[in-house]
């Protein structure tokens, strides 16, 4: 069934617009992470240390687990 509508008068008005978010761009509050700053201005070397430091700890892993030392 449809609703006719007579008068403007019958009409409600609308509801405000609520924002409910605390703040209404995400952008506007830095919440953590990195930034792009950080991957640019990092060391030179620095991955290439990183990737270093991954590969010992994975032959130190590898000899702990042949001697079944857990």
């Amino acid at each position: 069934m449809k609703h006719i509508v007579r008068e403007l008068g019958d009409v409600p008005p609308r509801p405000p617009v609520l924002e409910r978010r605390q703040v209404p761009d995400r952008r506007k509050v830095w919440r953590g992470g990195r930034r792009d700053s950080d991957w640019k201005n990092r060391p030179l070397g620095a991955l290439d240390r990183l990737d270093a430091a991954k590969i010992k700890v994975r032959l130190l892993r590898r000899a702990l687990s042949a001697l079944h030392l857990w």
